[in-house]
């Protein structure tokens, strides 16, 4: 087991080194050993309701900000926004930047790969908007679809993909046929979007089992070889709880702002919390936000 846990660790810094999520899309924080992703996810037009803004206009203050800072990024695309020309050509433009997949089902997805989509009472509701939502035929198709228009529009297949939660088979599938090497999934939250993820460490990457995507592989024969991430890491101390209010303490600029009233200093503690560890051999945290 000790030796188990050394060639995971030392795997899992060869990856970090030049970035989690793209080979130059991680940078370093203050410890040689530490390191933050800018991962945004980016939906389409598919259940977009403001009327004073559209799906672009995020992403353009997003690129805005980049270039200010000089900052990479990562930019997790849903199946709708690939058809929003306005938004791929300023993502083509952005040559450092990773780009891969936002594996969020939206009708216009389930229309192309010619599933039915599971409508309900919300569109983010975990039996329409995840793959586990479907039957795995049906996973199959909608991956596929995905990845071959992904291709079609930037000439490459994506190795990093995100979504509140991906199943192990689906991750399996897409190892196994597209060669994906990273996945972002939602921190712990009890009940937020009516649905519930609870159990992992922290703001910790690692590599899941084959039999269930939330839990790192304990030995080499049930390991997915896929670094798992975590969208909106919580705060270590108030996060803990059984409702929104708790969940809601993260790093994401609308959890702390919309319902906590908080402001910058509240993402530079939390910041600091997770990149200034004495005890872990190293530190990774995703920041971003989605549109």
């Amino acid at each position: 087991m000790k030796r188990l846990i050394f060639l995971v660790l030392f795997l899992l810094l060869a990856i970090l080194a030049p970035g989690t999520f793209a080979q130059n899309n991680s940078f370093i924080s203050e410890g040689k050993n530490s390191f933050i992703s800018i991962v945004n996810p980016v939906r389409g037009n598919d259940f977009w309701d403001l009327k004073d803004q559209e799906p672009e206009t995020a992403v353009s203050g997003q690129i805005a900000i980049l270039r200010k800072f000089n900052m990479p990024a990562t930019w997790l695309i849903r199946f709708d926004a690939l058809d929003i020309s306005s938004i791929i050509d300023e993502l083509k433009n952005r040559s450092l930047d990773e780009k891969g997949l936002f594996l969020e089902v939206t009708p216009t997805w389930a229309d192309q790969a010619k599933i039915e989509y599971r409508r309900s009472e919300s569109w983010h509701n975990a039996g329409s908007a995840f793959l586990t939502g479907y039957e795995v035929e049906e996973r199959e198709k909608l991956i596929d679809a995905a990845f071959e228009k992904f291709k079609n529009v930037f000439g490459f297949y994506p190795v990093s993909v995100g979504a509140w939660w991906i199943d192990s088979y689906s991750l399996g599938y897409m190892k196994d046929k597209y060669g994906i090497i990273s996945a972002l999934i939602v921190s712990d939250q009890y009940s937020t979007d009516n649905y519930q993820i609870w159990g992992q460490y922290f703001s910790t990457p690692y590599y899941p089992s084959k039999n269930n995507a939330l839990h790192p592989a304990q030995t080499l024969e049930y390991k997915l070889p896929i670094v798992m991430v975590q969208w909106a890491v919580r705060d270590p101390v108030n996060a803990y709880g059984n409702g929104v209010f708790e969940s809601t303490f993260s790093v994401q600029a609308n959890d702390y702002i919309d319902y906590h009233q908080l402001d910058g200093r509240y993402f530079s503690k939390l910041l600091d919390i997770y990149t200034k560890q004495q005890f872990n051999r190293f530190s990774y945290l995703v920041v971003g936000l989605e549109n």
